[in-house]
């Protein structure tokens, strides 16, 4: 289930089935899929909990489960078994109900002939393998499992070196659940579903259309093809249907979700009025009960373009730092410019002399998006998307180039602009100076996804380091944060009194020669025409991230004259200022007996320049 969720209704239906079959899985969450296991030939018993007040009725029937066998041979003699309760260390299990199972391909699966009735006690379900033999210089791991934390999602023990049940669902490290899928029968409705609103906030311009996003979740033994959602403007008696065609059926598996997202009106006038949802139909089949859902309907006099801010956290010696490689170039692989992410480094030639970072760091590989909670590095394509779809309070643009003929100085000047009027706010933005292609052939990346057998690792990238060895040389890194002054945000880069629209201009400027790294104190950067600046709109005190952009590449930056155009005048008042030399470089404050450029940010978002002489007589 996505975390990002915020509002959920629920729908009872209409139950249309007798004796249907439903397949149950904890295996369902996002994460990474791996083996687990002691690494040596042993006997392995492993189980899940089944306690849904759902089941109650039900009966168990039969299981299925990858065995991966990693680095090892599994007996063809095994077993399926449902128990009431763990039985102690050295003690046997005492089955309700066992069967003979077999693995074909990889998957073990078996019936019961005796079906075993869920009631209101817990049940455990689960199955017995044998590990023979370790392939030369490995170690075997018998257990399919995914990366994420459910009471009941996996127990395990083994014959020999961990003859204790081993509770991995809620393990305080390395949690993770079982890959196990078990089938019931009993009285389950055909169409049973969950609509959640992924944006709690749907919006458009006046006059426009709104996209409504949410995860449709199956608790029905039947797939959905189609569902319609009536919605109910605020201040109408009357709802309106809307008819929504999923692309793909959802699978009658109990809860598996998918995306939706549906149009209704946008409102006519600026401003916020309230709507409800409820999940009419499924499958053409009428609810019962069914819960509306409240949601605020926006309309804003334009709609900012929303680059979620992804900042991942890593080093060369981060064995599991991988999958944030492969986040970051998959994110650009599959959304180009819109994604803009920043690799900070630690410990390696790659890391920056500053350690201040944005975000609260507490372990590596670490992956923000909008400078939130912490997230799981598999599921940093889904978090983005739903962030992407979120109205950002404004837009950025951002505008580099060079300061002189020497090429070491960037002048960065960023517009901003705001769906709404504000009194008091605190924005301001920042700017980090990003490289790319850095590549060293000495460098090697720790890797401890060697050999892995990639499930549940889809897309681009991953062969790289599953088929790789323990140090993956040759890499090329983009991305990397070579420096950044204010990484938390300019104070004072933007009013705190604003007016909706009005363009917002701030200039600022980097030093190249700045981009020093803490480890060897030399350059970060390779090549200077791969330099790029990215400007964060941001919360100074909050840290949160409201929207970025990334500028182009310093190869195309232009000639910044504006400390050259002296004496441009504005009527509107000043609200900033900022000083430099004469060689372009920014000073704390203005100087006395030598000559120096004020720069002047207006109320009205316009810049004027002055050259000026404060003699210190």
């Amino acid at each position: 289930m996505n975390r990002s969720l915020f509002l959920i209704a629920s729908c009872a239906l209409a139950f249309s089935a007798s004796g249907a079959v439903l397949p149950f899985t904890y295996g369902l969450i996002d994460g990474r899929h791996y083996a687990k296991g002691t690494g040596n030939p042993e006997k392995y018993d492993v189980c899940i909990r089944i306690d849904n007040a759902a089941f109650v009725g039900s009966t168990i029937t039969s299981i299925s489960v990858p065995i991966p066998a990693k680095g090892g041979s599994v007996s063809p003699e095994c077993s399926a078994w449902v128990i009431s309760e763990l039985p102690g260390e050295g003690e046997a299990l005492s089955p309700l109900s066992m069967a003979e199972a077999k693995i074909v391909d990889n998957v073990l699966t078996a019936t019961f002939e005796s079906p075993v009735t869920v009631g209101d006690s817990p049940l455990y379900v689960g199955y017995t393998v044998d590990v023979t033999d370790c392939d030369a210089g490995t170690a075997a791991y018998p257990i399919a499992c995914v990366a994420g934390r459910i009471e009941g999602g996996l127990y395990y023990r083994s014959e020999n070196y961990t003859p204790k049940w081993h509770d991995s669902g809620n393990a305080k490290s390395n949690a993770c659940v079982s890959e196990m899928t078990v089938t019931l029968e009993g009285d389950f409705p055909a169409n049973s579903c969950v609509l959640t609103l992924t944006n709690a906030e749907p919006y458009s311009t006046p006059g426009g259309e709104a996209v409504v996003r949410g995860l449709l979740t199956n608790y029905g033994s039947a797939a959905v093809n189609n569902i319609e959602v009536a919605y109910l403007p605020e201040g109408e008696k009357e709802s309106v249907p809307v008819a929504v065609e999923l692309e793909t059926p959802l699978e009658p598996l109990y809860g598996a979700s998918q995306p939706i997202s549906f149009k209704i009106p946008g409102g006519k006038e600026l401003g916020e009025s309230g709507v409800r949802f409820t999940l009419a139909k499924v499958n053409g089949a009428e609810t019962v009960d069914a819960q509306p859902v409240s949601a605020m309907l926006k309309t804003v006099p334009f709609i900012p373009k929303h680059r979620p801010i992804v900042e991942e956290y890593t080093g060369l010696w981060c064995t599991w730092c991988p999958s944030g490689y492969v986040a970051l170039e998959q994110g650009k692989y599959y959304y180009g410019d819109d994604f803009v992410a920043l690799s900070y480094h630690n410990g390696d030639e790659m890391a920056m002399r500053s350690s201040l970072f944005p975000s609260r760091v507490t372990g590596y590989p670490s992956i923000f998006i909008d400078r939130g909670s912490r997230i799981d590095i598999f599921t940093t394509m889904k978090e983005w998307e739903t962030a992407a779809a979120l109205l950002a309070p404004g837009s950025i643009e951002v505008k580099a180039e060079w300061a002189d003929d020497n090429k070491e100085e960037i002048v960065v000047t960023s517009t901003t602009r705001f769906i709404e009027n504000h009194i008091g706010a605190n924005f301001a933005v920042s700017y980090a100076l990003v490289a790319d292609g850095l590549s060293n052939p000495s460098w090697a990346q720790g890797n401890e996804y060697f050999g892995d057998e990639g499930i549940g690792m889809v897309g681009p990238y991953w062969d790289t380091f599953t088929k790789g060895d323990r140090q993956v040389y040759g890499l090329t890194f983009n991305d990397i944060v070579v420096n950044y002054n204010d990484p938390r945000g300019i104070v004072g880069s933007i009013p705190s009194d604003i007016e909706a629209e009005r363009a917002y201009t701030h200039s600022s400027r980097i030093n190249i020669n700045d981009a020093i790294s803490a480890k060897t104190g030399n350059l970060i950067w390779q090549n200077k025409d791969k330099l790029r600046v990215v400007a964060v709109l941001c919360n100074p005190e909050t840290r949160v991230a409201y929207n970025a952009i990334s500028s182009d590449y310093a190869s195309t930056f232009g000639k910044w004259d504006s400390v050259r155009g002296i004496d441009a005048e504005s009527d509107s008042p000043v609200v900033s200022k900022r000083y430099y030399d004469m060689q372009g470089r920014e000073l704390m404050a203005s100087p006395t007996g030598v000559p120096y450029v004020v720069i002047s940010l207006h109320e009205d978002g316009t810049l004027s320049t002055e050259k000026r002489f404060d003699s210190n007589r």
